[in-house]
């Protein structure tokens, strides 16, 4: 008891007075958070003040390994070496940044390490300790991620640092652990000693290194308790709100596509900051993980068996995640910026009879498509080769900045759309299984803002940007709305691209006559010579031919020729059609697509099967970022998409579902 009384002390007193010196050193060193709009705090914050409380963590260890026992500072040792070690990761990525395969490695790596020490000590067999620690390992990187994740809240991660520790003091008290009582001890005060720091009001974050210090000490102090006996699911209790949180996150996201690493406001701590202030939400998480630690409690001293326990852990667990539902918090969304409302874009446009049309983009397959079907209307056209930029912009505001200079009749890019009528921008990188990169940005974001800027200035009285529903993803129902939910680089730089479009219209609300901008989302667009269409053939062809059922649903695969018919009908409406008019629906279903392209009817496959596919196809595209494009299309055969009825104005097109067969025999 005296060993831990004097450790916890040392922790304490070291914790809250460490900062006096590390502060002024961080801001020389400009360790420093920046909110952004996924952030849940404003203005800048010194972060890396993790540094404090692995201060009084290691020198709480050194200050009891004078008096304990071998048995006891042997295996503390261990815990807080490679906690340490895992901080200075930490501490690596918050003062210079580190790739993440190498951050991953490093925390398996040193996991690994730190758990085989512990099996040892606690008298496991050595070839038995190798394999279980290879396990363990990965479980100290997993939790690791799970308190970095987890720490974006004013008092979230001192609360829980606290609440942890004082369970494992009191499991250890129970178990006669006496490691687990001890590193427990030091693990609580150390993060209570960071509290005020945390909750003050000039903003200081425990940065990467305090995060990896409490998931690294958490997770150790948990494999060590195991490794001597404490049972599992009491080890594993006070961890279960935040397992839950993140576990329900992360499958949240991977089911519509998002990337799992992508900065985020989609936790449920974050979203009941909505409703709570930073330290009630802490609060909120720290009662619902001593909820679960006092459950974790009860079977450590045998009064609740293990199936009740679990029950009530999952009970706890499912009102904490029902919380922003209870609160009427709508979930979040993918967020592009400052969007403005749709009704702001209504501007005075200049109104001309359509005489002559540039088209940018002439020599691709919708391009072509498209100057096929303006000469055939009798219309004069122009080519213009499109300029080929490239940009690092993942902004708004970045890009626009940009598109203002990058085509001015000075630049190297500069394009001529003098005496047009209308331009066509047809141009771009469809690559809907491309990684993200500055070409791929530059095409579908930069381009259209810069060429809209070059019509402007050229006096031009249209321009049709061909866009495409991607930019809408996985929503149940695709629509003319300027909402965005993408799932992937190429459909992120298309929203992109239409965002910073809803911009430059924004822009023109002064009263004067300007660009008339149309945004068309074309659908799943399939033609003769396409090497996605060749492929569809194929595999519509095939015995592997199949749909979810129903076999009914509204699919959004279309014509080249019904969206080139389209594309000319809205470049020479007699009035404006500026803002997003989406592709209309061609009139196939999922079945008769397949069967327009392959000639046979395909296999219809149990709903529940095709969703469990898709789901684990998504999976794979959050760290093979290629597979979210053949995981949608996957979905998008099985399953379609609906279409909203088109706005008024949008010119009416007669479907031909013969054009699918034209594909086919061609």
């Amino acid at each position: 008891m005296t060993g831990i009384i004097v450790g916890a002390l040392v922790a304490l007193v070291v914790t809250l007075c460490a900062p006096i010196a590390a502060l002024p050193l961080l801001r020389r060193l400009g360790v420093t958070d920046v909110a952004n709009d996924r952030s849940s705090h404003t203005g800048v914050a010194v972060r890396a003040l993790g540094v404090a409380p692995l201060s009084g963590v290691a020198l709480a260890a050194i200050a009891v390994a004078a008096t304990a026992p071998t048995a006891v500072w042997a295996p503390l040792a261990v815990c807080v070496v490679g906690t340490a070690a895992l901080a200075l990761v930490g501490l690596a990525e918050d003062v210079r940044g580190l790739p993440i395969v190498v951050r991953f490695a490093a925390q398996v790596l040193l996991g690994t390490g730190a758990s085989f020490g512990l099996l040892l000590f606690a008298g496991i067999e050595p070839g038995l300790a190798v394999l279980c620690a290879l396990a363990a390992g990965l479980a100290v990187a997993a939790y690791v991620n799970i308190a970095n994740f987890m720490d974006g809240v004013d008092g979230i991660s001192a609360s829980h640092g606290v609440v942890a520790g004082l369970a494992y003091a009191a499991l250890g008290l129970i178990s006669g652990d006496a490691v687990l009582g001890l590193g427990g001890a030091i693990l609580a005060a150390a993060m209570a000693g960071f509290a005020p720091w945390n909750l003050g009001r000039e903003k200081r974050f425990l940065g990467d290194v305090g995060s990896y210090l409490l998931g690294a000490f958490v997770a150790l102090l948990a494999i060590e308790g195991v490794a001597s006996g404490v049972p599992v699911l009491a080890m594993l209790a006070p961890l279960a709100i935040y397992g839950a949180d993140t576990a329900m996150t992360l499958l949240r996201r991977a089911a519509r596509g998002a990337r799992w690493y992508e900065s985020h406001r989609e936790h449920v701590y974050q979203q009941l900051i909505a409703v709570q202030s930073h330290a009630g939400v802490a609060a909120t998480v720290a009662a619902a993980s001593s909820t679960c630690a006092l459950i974790g409690a009860l079977v450590a001293v045998d009064a609740w068996s293990w199936w009740i326990a679990l029950g009530a852990l999952a009970l706890v667990a499912f009102v904490y995640l029902m919380l922003p539902g209870l609160f009427g918090i709508e979930e979040p969304r993918w967020h592009l910026g400052a969007v403005s409302a749709p009704e702001s874009y209504r501007t005075r446009v200049r109104s001309a009879p359509v005489g002559d049309v540039v088209v940018l983009g002439a020599s691709g397959f919708v391009g072509s498509a498209v100057v096929a079907e303006l000469r055939a209307q009798g219309l004069r056209v122009r080519t213009v080769a499109a300029p080929r930029l490239t940009t690092s912009a993942r902004t708004v505001a970045d890009i626009m900045a940009e598109a203002s200079v990058v085509l001015r009749p000075d630049a190297p890019e500069h394009v001529s759309l003098q005496g047009a009528d209308c331009v066509i921008l047809a141009a771009g990188l469809a690559t809907p299984d491309g990684v993200e990169g500055d070409a791929m940005y530059g095409a579908n974001a930069l381009q259209p803002a810069a060429v809209a800027a070059a019509a402007e200035r050229a006096g031009v009285r249209r321009m049709v940007h061909l866009s495409s529903a991607a930019v809408q993803g996985r929503s149940r129902e695709l629509d003319e709305s300027w909402t965005f939910n993408p799932f992937s680089a190429y459909s992120r730089s298309k929203a992109l691209g239409e965002a910073a479009l809803a911009e430059t219209m924004h822009a023109f609300r002064d009263g004067r006559e300007h660009l008339d901008i149309a945004v068309i989302r074309a659908t799943s667009v399939q033609g003769r010579g396409r090497a996605t269409t060749n492929s569809l053939i194929r595999l519509a062809s095939s015995r592997l031919s199949s749909v979810a059922a129903p076999p009914d649903r509204p699919t959004v695969v279309s014509s080249v020729q019904g969206l080139a018919r389209f594309v000319v009908a809205v470049s020479t409406a007699g009035h404006d059609m500026q803002g997003i008019r989406l592709q209309p629906w061609e009139g196939h279903t999922t079945a008769s697509a397949l069967q327009a392209l392959g000639g046979r009817p395909p296999t219809v496959l149990p709903s529940w099967l095709c969703r469990l596919l898709v789901t684990v196809a998504f999976c794979g595209g959050q760290f093979f970022p290629r597979f979210a494009g053949l995981a949608r299309r996957l979905e998008l055969l099985w399953f379609g998409q609906r279409q909203a009825a088109p706005s008024a104005g949008t010119p009416d097109i007669e479907p031909k579902k013969s054009w699918l067969m034209e594909a086919r025999d061609g």
